[in-house]
């Protein structure tokens, strides 16, 4: 495990928007870049538009075969990329209370594991770069926040729109998405 995240650290192959399930970041230091760039924003007399993004069951929605994809393109592969496939195939999961068993589940990643949040952590790493260009994102494991500054009011509601449209797409490749977006400027 550790010779992985220090493979995966040393490359530079695990965004800085990643918050999540990684030493030294948290819900936290998300908050903090984030507050930061607002108040930033704010002072400047522009607006922000934030849209804050949350993936129900992100763990159980993630597709293997993507999964192995990305980590082959992250360098993994051979004996490690063997033992992760094998790890993850046929893991199901069950609930017994009492004498009642629930149906069985087969599972995405296994959330409880050591394992399973870098591997999650991996599969939705590369989900800000389609963000890159005209916003700032941040990520805490299934939670994506995205924002933007801006001068008018006009160009605030332009970016929440935009939103809207992207997260109907976002929606197909994952399960349910909740979001909520915030529009902040000195003047509303």
């Amino acid at each position: 495990m550790q010779n992985l995240l220090r493979y995966l650290h040393q490359h530079g192959l695990i965004s800085t928007q990643q918050h999540g399930f990684l030493t030294k970041k948290s819900t936290t230091t998300n908050l903090l870049e984030s507050l930061n760039d607002w108040s930033l924003a704010l002072d400047s007399k522009d607006g922000v538009t934030i849209a804050h993004n949350d993936f129900a069951k992100a763990f159980d929605s993630v597709s293997h075969a993507k999964l192995y994809h990305k980590l082959q393109r992250y360098g993994i592969s051979g004996n490690v990329l063997a033992w992760i496939q094998n790890f993850l195939t046929d893991r199901t999961h069950s609930n017994r209370v009492g004498n009642y068993l629930s149906s069985i589940q087969y599972l995405g990643i296994i959330q409880g594991s050591c394992l399973g949040p870098i591997l999650f952590v991996l599969y939705v790493n590369d989900i800000v770069s389609v963000f890159d260009q005209w916003c700032v994102s941040k990520l805490y494991a299934d939670d994506l926040k995205l924002y933007i500054s801006f001068i008018e009011k006009t160009q605030g509601q332009l970016a929440a729109n935009m939103w809207k449209k992207i997260q109907i797409k976002m929606i197909k490749q994952m399960h349910k998405l909740t979001s909520y977006i915030l529009y902040v400027s000195k003047n509303n």
